[in-house]
């Protein structure tokens, strides 16, 4: 597996978001803790989730992993997401590498 292509199919994306559905009830007044989520791949995919978080109560998108710097700037400014939980593909490995 060398592509996110072939990464996200692997771990079988949408089934992984399903759970999240539920959590997204734009009525309810919630005050417990909060979901802080990463997004990996700004395609379309990446896009309609993280739309659809925008009303979650339960769950809030604090960081992006993209191998296109345009990508990341622009989601970057569309959801207020802090510079520190932006990462391409390779500054991910090596933040992972040092923290194991």
């Amino acid at each position: 597996m060398t592509t996110r292509r072939g990464f996200i199919q692997t771990l079988s994306a949408p089934l992984m978001a399903m759970p999240f559905l539920s959590m997204c009830d734009i009525n309810a007044t919630y005050e417990g803790p909060v979901l802080r989520v990463a997004i990996m791949g700004l395609g379309s995919y990446g896009t309609r989730v993280a739309e659809a978080m925008r009303s979650c109560k339960k769950a809030k998108l604090m960081g992006v992993i993209s191998g296109t710097p345009s990508k990341i700037k622009n989601w970057q400014a569309k959801y207020q997401i802090p510079e520190k939980n932006c990462y391409n593909y390779q500054d991910l490995i090596s933040s992972l590498i040092i923290r194991i």
